[in-house]
């Protein structure tokens, strides 16, 4: 007999909140700032689903020491923030699903790769979605 579930750890990127759309065209909008368009097929090969200080080297063409790469990275997440913070709601489904856990007693959990001032902005706007502050976690 199968044992009941009794944790669940959640992604934020793509499971929580649909924002997929949003860090594609953050990427696309850096990349042009830099004189670096990129294609679609670049974007899903060598962007998506990685932190933004392993993607920016390959975007610019060349290795950057951390003291050019750490603002890069941190400019980068602020833009995303700012495009993604008038859509933020969590992805269709999610609080109907949420509920069902809670009524099963499961707990719940999110892990992140994403920075902690994001974490934080997810946090704040999802204050009337279904997540509470004792879900995140700090990677």
């Amino acid at each position: 007999m199968p044992q009941p579930i009794k944790a669940a750890l959640f992604d934020m990127d793509g499971v929580l909140i649909d924002n997929a759309h949003f860090h594609r065209q953050n990427w696309f909008a850096f990349a042009e700032r830099h004189g670096r368009p990129i294609t679609h097929e670049q974007y899903d090969q060598f962007i998506n689903g990685r932190v933004a200080a392993a993607s920016i080297p390959y975007v610019l063409g060349r290795d950057l020491h951390t003291d050019e790469l750490t603002p890069l990275a941190t400019a980068l997440d602020g833009s995303y923030r700012q495009l993604y913070a008038p859509h933020l709601t969590p992805t269709t489904g999610l609080k109907t699903f949420l509920a069902y856990l809670k009524t099963q007693h499961v707990l719940c959990a999110v892990g992140s790769s994403a920075p902690p001032e994001t974490l934080t902005s997810y946090w704040m706007a999802s204050r009337s979605a279904p997540l509470s502050r004792r879900w995140w976690m700090r990677r």
